[in-house]
């Protein structure tokens, strides 16, 4: 019989010349004690055998860890590849690995664990492809198990991106505040794939780093380009920020690194100097009054600064570039009208920054006062001239006869009389002879202008 419970012969017993044999069938795996009884002549001999039946029908079950994550790239394909895994055979089993058309052996742990490690010549000799991991133990029942896992090798780099600040070189401070901070923008080299990821390391001027990392979606690859935000808070240190930006793929492998960079410049400049070039001050210095519509305006400020000149309305009417010696000089395209001009002069440096307004006004005057000089005839080389001179506040006449000039003030009236017996001129020496002289008044303003009659 082939269990305790059995009685009678069980189906499946035969006999031969003293020699029998049991094929069981649906016996569960597991470990079981067979003992064998005979009955011959109502007599039975029980405990004939004694043995042990081990019933296995499952192989060993084996599994191997991610290698290498899956994934495998330029930097480890010459490196040495650890391959583990677990199994339920026994400790002391040989499992069997095999990668790229070789074959490694490892031996199976009490824990249950096994590993083996491909030399770096080996991996380095695996092309890029999805390569099979495959891994087999035998039990002692002389069952298989087998496993696998795919591995993708892929050492090739992406290329390189480009990058460029669509600012310019130059970021003042309006920029770096407006649209959240400053932009990268970086062109995707062909053959860029979702996942992908774009790091760009910044240097700020004081040593100190950022980075920035951007993980690609469908919608970057199809636009083919991405931008990159150095946020406004960021941006606290004025001078050259140098940027290093490259693209590593979800393989692990990086490509060139694209230099990139910028200099920040969020100082405004100094206020200008601004006056009323001596040329065209015709009244007196630094009046700020003049008979010139199209004044030329001077001052000082730093050179390669951008002077802009805007009148009281903050329309634009002059602009000049500081020079090297920090002299600036400016002249209105169009004749200013004649009135009081609330000039505005600032300067803006070459990354955008602009100072505060130097105030500067002047007043425009064109128009001359013109005296009368009343003819008359005389019978004395000493005789007394006349005429008519309404003075606004700044003018003055001066009254020339004979080679001889006089400054005169004309009455309430605005008539004025000059008795050349008595006068003194105030340049020139009186020398007259009979005949007809010419009497010249001229009016002068505050402005310059000239009146004569």
């Amino acid at each position: 019989m082939c269990s305790s419970d059995l009685t009678s012969s069980p189906a499946g017993l035969s006999y031969n010349n003293g020699t029998w044999s049991l094929v069981p069938a649906g016996i569960p795996n597991g470990h079981y004690e067979v003992s064998v009884s005979v009955t011959a002549g109502g007599i039975t001999k029980t405990d004939l055998s004694t043995v042990e039946l081990h019933v296995n029908d499952r192989p060993p079950v084996i599994s191997l860890n991610p290698v290498s994550g899956g994934v495998l790239n330029a930097a480890e394909s010459t490196q040495a590849l650890p391959i583990t895994g677990t199994t339920d055979a026994p400790a002391g089993a040989t499992v069997s690995i095999t990668l790229n058309g070789r074959t490694y052996t490892a031996l199976v742990q009490a824990d249950g664990t096994f590993a083996v490690t491909v030399p770096g010549t080996a991996v380095d000799a695996i092309a890029d492809d999805l390569a099979t991991v495959g891994a087999s133990v035998t039990n002692a029942y002389g069952l298989t198990g087998t496993s696998s896992l795919g591995l993708l090798v892929d050492t090739t780099a992406p290329g390189a991106v480009t990058v460029t600040a669509p600012e310019g070189p130059l970021v003042n401070a309006a920029e770096a505040l407006s649209g959240g901070g400053t932009p990268l923008a970086v062109v995707l080299p062909a053959g860029s794939q979702p996942g992908d990821i774009v790091t760009t390391r910044i240097t700020l001027p004081d040593g100190s780093v950022q980075v920035l990392s951007t993980t690609l979606t469908s919608a970057d690859i199809t636009a083919g380009t991405i931008t990159q935000l150095i946020a406004t808070p960021a941006l606290g240190v004025d001078g050259a920020w140098v940027t290093s930006t490259a693209i590593t793929d979800t393989a692990g492998n990086t490509g060139p690194a694209s230099a990139g960079g910028f200099t920040l410049d969020t100082q405004a400049p100094s206020a200008p100097s601004a006056d009323l070039a001596a040329a065209s001050d015709s009244g007196l210095a630094g009046d700020g009054l003049t008979n010139d519509s199209t004044p030329t305006l001077t001052g000082a400020g730093v050179p390669g600064d951008t002077i802009t000149v805007r009148d009281t309305a903050g329309n634009v009417i002059a602009t000049a570039t500081v020079r090297p010696n920090g002299t600036w000089s400016a002249t209105p395209a169009m004749a200013l009208t004649d009135g009081l001009h609330a000039l505005s002069i600032t300067a803006t440096d070459p990354a955008g920054n602009t100072s505060a307004p130097t105030p500067l006004p002047i007043t425009i005057d064109t128009t001359a006062n013109v005296p009368t000089v009343i003819s008359s005839i005389g019978n004395t080389l000493s005789p007394v001239v006349t005429g008519t001179a309404a003075l606004a506040a700044g003018e003055s006449l001066a009254v020339t006869v004979g080679g001889a000039t006089y400054r005169v003030t004309p009455d309430a009236q605005g008539v004025w009389t000059l008795d050349l017996a008595t006068a003194t001129p105030s340049s020139g020496t009186l020398s007259l002879a009979n005949g007809t002289h010419l009497v010249a008044a001229v009016i002068t303003d505050a402005a310059g202008n000239v009146g004569t009659d």
